[in-house]
């Protein structure tokens, strides 16, 4: 039975989500790209996948959309708003000095000289629940950027940064940002995050560091086993951490009937506390579960620890307002696995907003409800060099069939490349009027060929409506006297 999820007090102020978001003049993107995350009754939706090639710039704008999140320190104490104020120690990711160096060691000359990266944001107001965005008269709340990169006269670089932000900074520690990059890799026991800079302890590091490791799920959980049995508020925190991580493994990983701590051991008298996960195939420790599945709950488990610590006063801190980037979201998923992990995963986080990538067209049929899709391509500019642009429409692939994805979305037959010349041939023979002696002969020889690569999966309805086609088009090719 589904565990009944309790009411946010009174006291819980709530919390803020993306509303939109303009990149332009970073890598792949020379025009302006907005992403709107919004669906067409103006409320933020829950998920939102981008879709594209490889080298398009996906992961580009999860980076950038990182650098909104929040960090302590980062400037000079000489530096000083346009006020004459100090500012204040919470400020955005990109206006820190590890920002500017990720940008200068990462990105490509950018396009304009001197180059110049724009980026502009508009934050939702205060809200307790993704029910609550699609208010009127919302609060635009900006969170903007102009980075210039130019060369001095002695030869060095100068970086110049603008930025338009909220008179009250602290505006922004109300959008609870988390990252999570393609390699979803733990940490050691004794080290759940290794890095002291801003990019490395924020929870965004493993979006730019592919070597960050994220909190070991075996050893946080068996922690939290530990601490449960202690006293006090350490108790309470533990107890409920470990029930949410537990609920929501259980919900998220398939087969997974049961997760719990244990003496485990093959050698007798040997045996060790152990995290426990109940399979079909019986008890298996969580050391031993699949790449997949140990991918998975290191993001999930990562999630949940940051959550219990952002939200320690309401009851379901899982409930609390977030938003999470994934790169590669459906990264060692076997396909039925895609089409059912993002509903799952909405119905133990109900208020966060997930913006992930992915390549798979199962994730795109997926996108039910709550969902929207954003699709990058690479377009052909006047002067022959390439961008990319946004193709955002959140009803883009409702209702369709992989086959039908794949073609549209992907731009790719779902046919083997070798079968592909046969069937264009057959179909280019098909829509002839008239057919020769020598083509008539090439069309049979090509039903054959056909016929005998029939899929054996393909189902008896199908085949019959083929029947049908076949026997109508040779009623069409006779004679009418």
């Amino acid at each position: 039975m589904a565990t009944q999820r309790k009411k946010k007090p009174a006291s819980f102020k709530g919390g803020r989500y993306l509303r939109s978001f303009t990149l332009q003049n970073a890598r792949t993107f020379r025009s302006p790209v907005t992403l709107d995350f919004c669906q067409s009754n103006g409320s933020v939706a829950q998920w939102t996948v981008i879709l594209g090639e490889n080298g398009t710039g996906k992961t580009t704008l999860l980076q950038y959309l990182a650098g909104l999140s929040m960090v302590p320190g980062g400037f000079n104490d000489q530096v000083t708003t346009p006020e004459g104020k100090r500012p204040p120690n919470l400020r955005p990711l990109f206006a820190t000095p590890d920002w500017f160096g990720w940008c200068a060691a990462n990105i490509p000359r950018p396009w304009q000289k001197p180059a110049k990266v724009t980026i502009e944001s508009v934050i939702s107001d205060m809200t307790n629940s993704l029910g609550d965005t699609g208010k009127a008269n919302e609060e635009i709340i900006p969170l903007n950027l102009d980075l210039s990169f130019r060369n001095a006269k002695d030869g060095n670089s100068v970086v110049e940064a603008t930025y338009t932000i909220h008179k009250d900074a602290q505006v922004y520690s109300q959008l609870r940002l988390f990252a999570y990059g393609a390699s979803r890799h733990v940490a050691g026991p004794a080290s759940p995050y290794l890095s002291s800079d801003n990019l490395g302890s924020s929870p965004t590091a493993t979006i730019f560091k592919d070597d960050q490791p994220l909190i070991s799920p075996e050893q946080w959980l068996l922690g939290l086993d530990h601490a449960s049995r202690s006293e006090g508020e350490t108790k309470k925190f533990a107890t409920q951490a470990f029930r949410s991580a537990c609920r929501c493994l259980r919900a998220t990983l398939p087969n997974v009937l049961d997760i719990s701590v244990k003496p485990y051991g093959l050698i007798k008298g040997q045996s060790s506390m152990t995290l426990i996960c109940k399979t079909p195939f019986g008890e298996v420790p969580f050391g031993a579960l699949s790449v997949g599945y140990r991918t998975m709950a290191a993001w999930l488990t990562d999630f949940v620890k940051r959550m219990h610590e952002n939200f320690p006063d309401l009851d379901e801190p899982d409930d609390g307002p977030a938003v999470v980037l994934i790169d590669e979201f459906d990264l060692h998923m076997h396909p039925q696995w895609q089409r059912e992990a993002m509903a799952a995963i909405g119905k133990e986080f109900p208020n966060t907003q997930f913006i992930v990538t992915a390549h798979s067209p199962i994730v795109v049929q997926a996108t039910e409800g709550n969902a929207k899709l954003i699709v990058l391509r690479r377009k052909k500019r006047a002067d022959g060099l390439e961008e990319v642009e946004v193709i955002d429409n959140p009803e883009f692939a409702a209702g369709w069939r992989l086959d039908q994805i794949m073609e549209s979305v992907f731009g790719m037959s779902p046919r083997m490349p070798e079968f592909e010349d046969i069937f264009n041939r057959r179909t280019e023979l098909l829509k002839k009027k008239k057919l020769s002696r020598a083509e008539t002969k090439e069309l049979k020889e090509i039903e054959v060929q056909v016929s005998e690569k029939a899929a054996p999966y393909e189902s008896e309805a199908s085949k019959w409506l083929f029947e049908k086609l076949q026997k109508a088009l040779k009623e069409a090719e006779k004679p009418h006297g």
